[in-house]
């Protein structure tokens, strides 16, 4: 994941100590994507119907084989399957003290969980984070162009 990748997505920008970017991201992730599953929670999916249908007409072999890949986390381990299943991903910036999380899903609204954040830190009384100093939640990013810009500007508004 590169910072063209977070094109028309929010991103949290964050500060921390030069040389702790690995700790202080895993720890943003882990955070960004608890206030995500508090403020948006998963719908239930209904796939039983579906799977009992084709049950008469999938072989053992086949079974065995989705069995396999839902256990190992997909047939993308890593990949699309998984990217899609992240809230949040680090994005590798190469800058040292700067770490840069992107919000898989267009929907989520980084100032709202940084709001839910905040509040929970006032409230438990207790820090979150060991490593990150600063965050700085951005709602859209886009690239410097006119177009880019007038497409995005009612959405900001």
């Amino acid at each position: 994941n590169d910072i063209a990748s977070c094109r028309g997505h929010g991103i949290f920008l964050a500060t921390c100590q030069s040389a702790r970017e690995r700790e202080a991201s895993r720890e943003l992730v882990t955070l960004i994507t608890d206030a995500i599953e508090y403020l948006y929670p998963a719908e239930p999916i209904d796939e039983e119907p579906a799977v009992a249908e084709e049950e008469h007409s999938v072989s053992v072999e086949e079974m065995i084989r989705r069995e396999v890949e839902a256990a190992k986390g997909g047939p993308n381990k890593g990949g699309e399957n998984n990217a899609l299943a992240q809230k949040a991903v680090s994005i590798a910036t190469d800058i040292k003290g700067i770490v840069i999380i992107k919000l898989m899903r267009k929907a989520f609204c980084p100032v709202q969980i940084l709001s839910h954040i905040m509040r929970r830190i006032e409230k438990e009384r207790a820090p979150l984070t060991r490593y990150v100093v600063r965050l700085i939640p951005l709602q859209t990013t886009f690239f410097p162009k006119e177009e880019d810009l007038a497409e995005n500007i009612p959405y900001l508004l």
